[in-house]
């Protein structure tokens, strides 16, 4: 029975979005093959491929995506969730040599959520959902690594509750969260990593891990080096379980008088 933060799990803590089932993707299948690898997979001979290797954000290297860019991944592959998917493309990147980078949201500025021939991109799309449930005295929320912001906004403020997070509606959670997780509630709730209990990873031998927040001085574990540590770096993550704060956003007022003699009115939220 895991337990989190002191916080008793129980067998019965599951998610619905864990055994959603996804969107069929109607695109053609590439020639090329992941043994055991059941989810749609593109290669550069695919009429899609250009359409599925974008990343949305790429402004400060635009060559890199370009025609002759660099950012032409050899296979761009879509995991399933519950399937063997994961494991069987790491094997796969072991076998060939390839590197094996994920794709949350694509908002990485340099591109490093895609690379070049060397790299087999996982795209997590079909790794969305939220699912938010009270266990004891907190309010826990479970994230697919795919789910877009706006999404998630969406579903904490139908429940009440709220995490720390960033306003662009198309950033995924999974390479938000392990890279800090801005937001405008920054000072008075931190970052998003700061709320993060656990979190499930493949890690490079093809093992599903549970990762719990260890103590403050155990610095010596995985947790601490995927949040913070740089996206993907250590493995692939899924999802994310984080304590979600039941809280109420108020708007305060403030008329100042400038210099000109007008007058101009400043609002924060807190």
């Amino acid at each position: 029975m895991p337990d989190i933060g002191g916080v008793s799990l129980g067998s019965d803590f599951q998610f619905e979005f864990l055994s959603r089932k996804e969107t069929t993707m109607t695109s053609s299948v590439t020639a090329h093959s992941i043994p055991g690898f059941g989810g749609q997979i593109f290669g550069p001979a695919d009429a899609e491929y250009d359409e599925k290797r974008v990343q949305y954000a790429f402004s400060s290297y635009p060559e890199k995506q370009g025609p002759g860019g660099s950012m032409r991944p050899y296979l761009v592959a879509y995991p399933r969730m519950d399937s063997d998917d994961i494991p069987a493309a790491i094997s796969f990147a072991k076998a060939n040599n390839k590197r094996l980078v994920a794709r949350s949201g694509g908002h990485q500025y340099c591109g490093l959520s895609s690379g070049g021939d060397d790299t087999v991109l996982l795209s997590m799309d079909l790794y969305k959902g939220v699912e938010i449930k009270a266990v004891g005295d907190r309010m826990l929320a479970r994230v697919g690594v795919g789910t877009r912001l706006t999404d998630v906004a969406a579903a904490f403020k139908e429940n009440g509750v709220t995490i720390p997070h960033g306003e662009c509606p198309l950033v995924a959670i999974g390479g938000h969260v392990q890279s800090g997780g801005y937001g405008h509630l920054l000072r008075s709730y931190g970052l998003a990593l700061d709320h993060v209990l656990e979190f499930k990873i493949y890690t490079s031998d093809g093992m599903l891990r549970t990762v719990h927040r260890p103590p403050a001085q155990d610095r010596s574990s995985l947790y601490w080096g995927v949040l913070g540590g740089g996206p993907g770096s250590f493995g692939i993550l899924t999802e994310v379980t984080s304590s979600a704060s039941v809280t109420r956003i108020t708007l305060t007022l403030r008329v100042i008088r400038a210099s000109s003699g007008t007058r101009r009115a400043c609002s924060a939220g807190r």
